[in-house]
């Protein structure tokens, strides 16, 4: 539905209009919460933004929505509720959304996003008929299938799951200790929604959380990586800087890039160390009377 009115244009055009459409979405979101000069040129210099637009992906467009869900969560929650609906169109992104809105106790989001949900797959099967969710559920199994037997480049998926597979394990292995890392990200990202954290800080744990929590994620997805390095900035202009926050921040940053460059030229994964690192640091910020240094 998202993409259809662009078959309407030239190849090329249609390309152009999703990359652009799709890139000042995001930076429109964004600004909701980062509102300087510099962050349009600091989303556009970044690495997930570079490799959405070399693929033509929608990840763009998922943080986007995201990132809108997010801003008016609070404030408009049966607005909330529907952009997280529309999240449903990559259904993967929005599997931790319910958990958060659950422990925040955001009911009326959580009625939204049910019925947008359910209402946009109505609309879907109206517009394209049953064949088009049939081809959906086998290329789901496809893709599952191909994950667990190993016929992916595990250079290109940057997960934990991924991780191990790079080194050598076998799938039962992997996805073991994938679900260790996975649920200690659930319980920190469920923690602060219950404590009722500041959005910035429930925001950026449930993009990390996302990020981490799903076993197959490949660079161009961490186009949602800069919700979390835009509100945990804001956070730190807000509220002060603790030592390794801006180093962290700028390594996460260029993880889209340099964690493809190191797998490639180390045969290891270094992201999902990383978004461990950042989600800790995110938390940490939920916790009350955190020591930073004001104006540094």
């Amino acid at each position: 539905l998202f993409v259809l009115p662009l078959a309407l244009l030239p190849y090329a055009l249609s390309y152009l209009v999703w990359t652009v459409s799709t890139y000042l979405a995001l930076n429109f979101a964004l600004s909701k919460f980062i509102a300087t000069r510099w962050a349009f040129f600091g989303l556009l210099a970044f690495p997930g933004v570079l490799m959405n637009a070399l693929t033509g992906q929608n990840g763009l467009l998922i943080a986007a929505l995201f990132s809108l869900a997010c801003y008016t969560l609070d404030k408009r929650p049966i607005v909330a509720g529907i952009l997280i609906g529309l999240i449903s169109i990559k259904p993967q992104f929005g599997v931790l959304w319910p958990v958060a809105l659950l422990c925040g106790r955001h009911w009326s989001a959580f009625a939204s996003a049910t019925v947008s949900t359910v209402a946009l797959a109505a609309i879907a099967l109206f517009v394209f008929d049953v064949e088009f969710w049939v081809e959906f559920a086998k290329r789901f199994v496809n893709a599952q299938q191909n994950l667990d037997s190993g016929l992916m480049d595990w250079i290109k998926v940057p997960t934990v799951y991924g991780s191990g597979r790079l080194l050598g394990f076998g799938a039962a292995p992997s996805y073991a200790l994938h679900a260790v890392v996975a649920a200690g990200a659930i319980i920190l990202m469920g923690l602060a929604w219950i404590n009722s954290a500041p959005i910035e800080i429930r925001a950026s744990l449930l993009a990390l959380a996302t990020l981490i929590v799903l076993p197959r994620v490949l660079f161009y997805d961490f186009a949602l990586l800069a919700l979390p390095i835009a509100l945990m900035t804001a956070t730190g202009l807000k509220s002060g800087w603790r030592p390794y926050d801006r180093p962290l921040l700028l390594l996460a940053w260029l993880t889209p890039l340099i964690g493809l460059v190191l797998a490639i030229a180390l045969k290891v994964h270094l992201t999902p160390i990383v978004l461990a690192s950042l989600l800790f640091a995110a938390w940490q910020r939920s916790v009350p009377e955190i020591k930073a240094t004001p104006g540094a």
